[in-house]
């Protein structure tokens, strides 16, 4: 008999909901709340769709563990708390690391509260185990790099916080395929900054060099030839709108100290009339002005690629945690990558990558959808410019009311123009 009540005993342990084991003396009993669907409180069990099963004890200052369940039995909560009140939730005082769960068991949300208030990190996640929000609280406050995530995990809104509220007027999204824009908090709308001098990059491709600016998720450089004629031009464009590209974007200057004027640039259709009215146009742009000439319909290059995207911008980290399984989810390794870098997504800064761009046709006007890219030339009218034998070359390109400058040195010596990129 004893032997059939100690396997009885046993049994009954395995079926019952477990709650940690008491600390102290002063644990007294277990209660059991219903909730209906809306989670309101309620009296009568069979009509619950969850219900809680909560320590009692007399000291109404402790932390108190409590789990909570689906009507189904499936975990659904555990964590402590301090007081509770049944009729208004909200009113309950929780404290230390909690966790949610779906059915299924997977996590839907864990954090953690301190006295009542959310303090550290909160990450929600769907059903198929991806982040949804990652947020830092501190005294219930909202406090730092706060990341939501859409619901296929790859592309994220970040916004940074100080005591509740945005610290700038505008948060940052940016995507796995390396795009990234600032975006208004008033308006909605995209954010365009002026480029400094301390983004200017050069670059040299077989001793010709390529001044680069990265900016407001566009990446743009420029050269020009050793005549000073010829402007070549690639446009990568990693924000997170699309953009209008052609040679009235462009637009030059060049000065020196006694005098300072515009410089001509010819766009599509003057070439295509130029080459056809003279032929001493055609030994200038030798096969490629010929091609031009015979087709009317030069196009300018463009294609899709993510060359200078990388990741998301200036984002790094050091690995992603072990899987359960042997597949590889791109999404949740970005998410990984945003989480671990704790900062504000930034277009990264990478290499030249497309520097064949005098090989590509004539710049006509082409939209650059996120993601693409294109590379073209431009030729200007230098005339005046070889007859005053020095100064400096501007460049000027001109993309939503932003101006992306390029400022060559431009020396005539000995019948040909010596260029040199002006950095400062």
């Amino acid at each position: 008999m004893k032997r059939f009540l100690i396997l009885c005993l046993a049994a009954l342990s395995l079926e019952a909901p477990c709650l940690a084991a008491p600390t102290n003396a002063t644990q007294e009993r277990l209660d059991t709340v219903y909730y209906d669907k809306n989670w309101k409180c309620i009296t009568t069990p069979a009509f619950a769709s969850y219900y809680r099963v909560m320590a009692k004890t007399s000291d109404t200052t402790a932390a108190k563990p409590y789990r909570g369940f689906y009507h189904t039995g499936e975990l659904q909560a555990e964590g402590e708390y301090i007081s509770f009140d049944k009729d208004d939730d909200t009113k309950s005082v929780y404290d230390g690391d909690y966790e949610f769960f779906y059915k299924s068991g997977q996590t839907a949300e864990k954090g953690s509260w301190k006295d009542g208030k959310r303090t550290g990190e909160f990450i929600t996640y769907n059903e198929n185990g991806l982040m949804l929000k990652h947020l830092y609280y501190s005294e219930g406050e909202l406090n730092g790099i706060c990341t939501e995530f859409n619901e296929d995990g790859t592309t994220c809104v970040q916004t940074e916080y100080s005591n509740g509220q945005p610290s700038s007027d505008y948060y940052v999204m940016s995507n796995s395929a390396g795009q990234c824009s600032m975006i208004s908090l008033t308006d909605g709308k995209p954010i365009y900054e002026n480029p400094t001098p301390s983004d200017m990059q050069v670059e040299y491709l077989q001793d010709q060099p390529w001044m680069r600016l990265d900016k407001n998720g566009l990446s743009i450089g420029v050269n020009l030839d050793g005549w000073g004629t010829r402007i070549s031009i690639i446009v990568v464009n990693n924000s997170m709108f699309p953009i209008d590209i052609s040679s009235e974007n462009v637009s030059l200057t060049f000065e020196n100290a006694k005098k300072s004027f515009p410089v001509k640039v010819y766009s599509f259709s003057e070439m295509s009339q130029k080459l056809q009215k003279s032929q001493a146009w055609a030994s200038v742009f030798n096969a490629v002005g010929e091609t031009m000439a015979a087709s009317q319909a030069g196009k300018s290059s463009s294609s899709t690629t993510t060359a200078w995207a990388g990741a998301t911008g200036g984002i790094g980290y050091s690995g992603v945690a072990a899987s359960a399984t042997t597949s590889y989810n791109g999404a949740a390794a970005y998410q990984a990558k945003v989480i671990a870098s704790d900062r504000i997504s930034a277009y990264n800064n990478t290499l030249l990558a497309e520097r064949q761009a005098q090989e590509a046709d004539y710049l006509k006007k082409t939209t650059l959808q996120p993601g693409e890219s294109i590379s073209g030339y431009l030729y200007a009218k230098t005339n005046d410019i070889w007859k005053v034998k020095a100064g400096i070359f501007t460049i000027d390109v001109n993309i939503n009311s932003v101006t992306y400058e390029y400022k060559w040195d431009l020396e005539y010596v000995k019948r040909r123009i010596k260029i040199y990129p002006v950095t400062e």
